[in-house]
């Protein structure tokens, strides 16, 4: 009898053990435990300034548009310090502009922010050359593509 015990005592232990490692794998592979953290995404969003309250827009005319504002809001950006790249390209692929902008996130739960950029299109290649057609913004962070939008310059 008592070597039955000792068996069924035995059987409990090894499963015990087994339930524990799978929890403590489980666990470290979220990273410490809790849930997993949402990935970065971004949108953006255009406009011409030169319109009474810059309401968003897909196309531009480059006779009329003085300057197109590119916002790209981001949302579950893990704290520190990050660099968004946004990419501009002409309509055939060919890039026009790529600039960065360095931020950081303070310390806590994954941040929101939202970046302004600039693209002049008065008195530039854009108005000179007319260059109309399908163009794409590609916002990129820490060296990852995270989304992009079409833009349609028009004559």
């Amino acid at each position: 009898m008592m070597a039955r015990r000792a068996t069924g005592l035995g059987s409990i232990l090894v499963a015990a053990i087994f339930v524990i490692s799978g929890c403590a794998a489980q666990t470290s592979a979220n990273g410490g435990g809790g849930n997993p953290m949402p990935p970065v995404a971004a949108s953006i969003s255009l406009c011409d300034d030169s319109v009474a309250g810059c309401p968003a827009a897909q196309g531009f005319s480059v006779e009329s548009a003085r300057d197109v504002v590119i916002q790209v809001t981001w949302i579950n950006v893990p704290e520190g310090n990050h660099v968004q790249t946004l990419a501009l390209s002409m309509p055939g692929g060919g890039l026009y502009q790529q600039t960065q902008t360095a931020f950081a996130i303070d310390s806590g739960a994954p941040g929101t922010v939202t970046l302004k950029r600039i693209l002049p299109v008065a008195a530039t290649w854009i108005q000179q050359r007319t260059i109309t057609g399908p163009w794409m913004v590609e916002a990129v962070l820490d060296g990852q593509p995270v989304t992009s939008q079409a833009l349609e310059m028009n004559p």
